[in-house]
């Protein structure tokens, strides 16, 4: 199934693939609400799973999705406004995922979503060369090619996913047209659902931004007419003061506190009929800011599908550039003996995890397939081969 074709199927079946990385003691995210700048702020979740926000208070973390954070705040937000509030939450850094045991270069690496096993593998260098029982030569340059390469082709997968992704929020489209159905290269259907879900979940933070706009709109609309409506009544009242106060001067200019009382009426209306008008020239201005806070969602939208594209279509080129070079290394030499020298059989990689659920860790074995999660502590072990022995 092509790159374009699936999506488009993947969007018109509306399938959705649930994000399950999720968040722990170490990560940092950021918070963002539309026009309320006081509530928001960059968080490093603490050991009690707990941030604190402003008004909302304590909000626990640690266990959740971002995604699922990002939708209690606008529940909560929008329960205590009365208002559609719209809520960003994103990653600024995960908890790094630490790699052991027979690699050649243990350490902690960077996690980023949708890290395998085989990422990681090929990020510490490959298995280390003295337990695989080879030689620094062609064998074992062979065997890290291999694996180089397998994790090159997953990143060319999950980067093309995402350029489909980028295509259609730039062209607004869920349905794609005929000529643009063939991407012309095959991506595996979990990358696919998860650029959908992205893409969903995207729309749906731009179409409840717009809505909070629109309501500020109705609501300064409403305030304006109020204004105005006040300062016509509050005109009427300074006309029949002044002219009150034109005929008690003409008649009974000797009558000066009923004279003072008039012109303290006056001057009480004067003043709250200027404050009705700033009041209009107020709601007149956060009418124009929404207006604007309207079309900045679809510029936000267009600028964010054009850079995102640019910065694909780099990470592409270079990928297929490094995913080519491995195919025509290992090409040129796969006649050679192979990566295990002495007639010897190859180990057998085992990969194993410690990771934090909860309060507890937990031990899981892997295969080189599988994801890691964040803090992940991955032990690689080689196990000689029965044959060796």
């Amino acid at each position: 199934m092509t790159g374009f074709a699936a999506l488009s199927l993947l969007i018109a079946a509306q399938a959705m693939f649930a994000d399950e990385t999720r968040l722990g003691p170490g990560d940092t995210i950021s918070v963002s609400v539309l026009n309320r700048t006081e509530l928001g702020g960059v968080f490093t979740i603490p050991e009690d799973g707990r941030i604190h926000l402003f008004v909302v208070g304590e909000v626990p973390a640690a266990g959740r999705t971002p995604v699922e954070i990002r939708e209690e705040l606008q529940r909560e937000l929008s329960e205590s406004d009365n208002l559609p509030v719209s809520v960003r939450v994103t990653v600024e850094a995960w908890r790094p995922v630490y790699v052991l045991g027979d690699v050649n270069t243990q350490g902690a690496y960077p996690y980023r979503p949708g890290m395998t096993v085989q990422h990681v593998l090929a990020l510490a260098g490959g298995y280390l060369r003295t337990a695989t029982g080879g030689s620094d030569g062609l064998e074992i340059r062979l065997t890290d090619e291999a694996a180089k390469m397998r994790v090159l082709e997953l990143q060319l997968d999950q980067l093309l996913a995402v350029q489909g992704r980028l295509l259609l929020e730039e062209v607004e489209a869920l349905e794609l047209p005929p000529e643009m159905a063939d991407f012309g290269e095959e991506i595996p259907d979990e990358y696919l659902a998860e650029q959908l879900e992205i893409l969903n979940l995207r729309k749906e933070s731009m179409a409840m931004r717009a809505a909070a706009a629109e309501i500020e709109i109705d609501r300064g609309q409403a305030e304006v007419a109020a204004s105005v409506e006040q300062q016509s009544i509050l005109n009427e009242r300074i006309a029949d003061h002044e002219a009150r106060v034109a005929e008690i001067t003409a008649r009974w200019s000797g009558v000066s506190e009923r004279l003072r009382d008039v012109v303290a009426s006056l001057n009480d209306d004067r003043i709250a009929s200027l404050l009705a008008r700033t009041q209009e020239i107020h709601a007149r201005a956060a009418i124009d800011g929404a207006r604007t806070a309207i079309e900045q969602v679809q510029i936000d939208r267009r600028r964010d599908a054009v850079e995102g594209l640019a910065e694909n279509a780099a990470a592409i080129r270079e990928t297929k550039v490094a995913l080519a070079s491995s195919r025509a290394f290992i090409q040129r030499f796969q006649g050679m003996p192979g990566p295990w020298s002495g007639g010897l059989a190859a180990p057998t990689p085992k990969f194993s995890v410690s990771r934090q659920v909860g309060q507890t860790i937990e031990q899981l074995d892997l295969q080189l397939t599988d994801r890691l999660q964040p803090g992940d502590a991955l032990q690689i072990t080689l196990i000689p081969s029965e044959e060796n022995k």
